[in-house]
């Protein structure tokens, strides 16, 4: 008889019916917005655990108990678990990790207000080139432009030199910690991006020049954490006069004193090269008017 088939033969199969009906019930609450994210988190629970015990079969626990446990522990265990049953010696060396968008959004705001705050105490900056944005008449916040303008310029980058770059990156040691805005792993020479953008028509130059030794430091530890050789791209995004350029150019041997181990290449864009032509500034805005 059918109910026969139904009944179940041992204490797995009723753990497992039982556990399936669970896994039913909570996909019937995420329904409802309240409690929709640990609703759906339970059920998924239920449900895997229920198929691994109907399967019945040492690697569906196994791939059961990794799955279960990136719900209910901290990733770094599962990583150094991990790590151990494959033998890799090279991952305690360091770790790779992607920052979170709250940090990403965090570090961008405060490199952007940095540098127009710096701007603001130069003479040599006119107040009024601010920002005016045809795309957004309320005008972006700090993080908002700074969020922008750095995911076009990865695109624009990774189309440039044909790869993709890791973007966000935090490489932990022992002793060291490094961040990148971006890594692009090359065969014999890593790229690694530092992408500063401004809504004023320059950066103030002292500015470059501290940021410019503090990521040819970091790329130091990365050479250091990874046993790897690379190179720093420090890319400034701007409508920026070409005497602009050629002044920090002549600024270039005061960056490189103390990283002659350490290539570094100043590359230059516009809010037009990198796909962004709306961005502009006021004085740019009226020259076009005016025309």
């Amino acid at each position: 008889m059918i109910v026969d088939h139904l009944t179940p033969e041992s204490f797995r199969e009723l753990l497992s019916a039982s556990m399936f009906l669970f896994g039913v019930l909570f996909s019937l609450f995420s329904l409802f917005k309240s409690g929709r994210d640990h609703c759906l988190r339970m059920a998924g629970m239920f449900l895997l655990g229920s198929l691994a015990l109907f399967a019945h079969n040492p690697y569906s626990y196994f791939a059961a108990l990794f799955i279960v446990a990136t719900a209910v522990t901290q990733l770094e265990f599962l990583q150094n678990l991990a790590a151990i049953i494959r033998g890799s010696k090279e991952y305690f060396d360091y770790q790779k990790e992607y920052l979170s968008q709250k940090e990403v959004e965090h570090s961008i705001e405060k490199d952007v207000k940095a540098i127009e705050t710096a701007a603001l105490e130069i003479s040599e900056v006119p107040a009024q080139n601010s920002l005016s944005l045809s795309i957004d008449r309320n005008n972006l916040s700090a993080a908002q432009f700074g969020v922008l303008v750095e995911e076009h310029t990865f695109g624009f980058l990774e189309k440039k030199y044909r790869k993709p770059i890791q973007r966000y990156v935090r490489y932990v040691g022992k002793h060291h910690t490094a961040e990148f805005d971006g890594v692009m792993q090359m065969d014999n020479m890593d790229m690694i991006f530092e992408i500063k953008a401004t809504r004023k028509s320059t950066f103030p130059i002292h500015f470059v020049v501290d940021s410019a030794k503090r990521a040819i430091t970091s790329v130091k530890e990365y050479q250091e954490l990874t046993k790897r050789a690379a190179c720093l791209r420090y890319v400034l995004v701007g409508n920026f006069p070409r005497s602009y350029i050629q002044r920090l150019m002549t600024r270039k041997d005061e960056i490189l004193e103390n990283a002659t181990d350490v290539d570094i290449t100043f590359e230059s864009y516009t809010f037009d090269d990198v796909g962004l032509p709306d961005l502009q500034t006021e004085q740019e805005a009226n020259t076009t008017k005016s025309k």
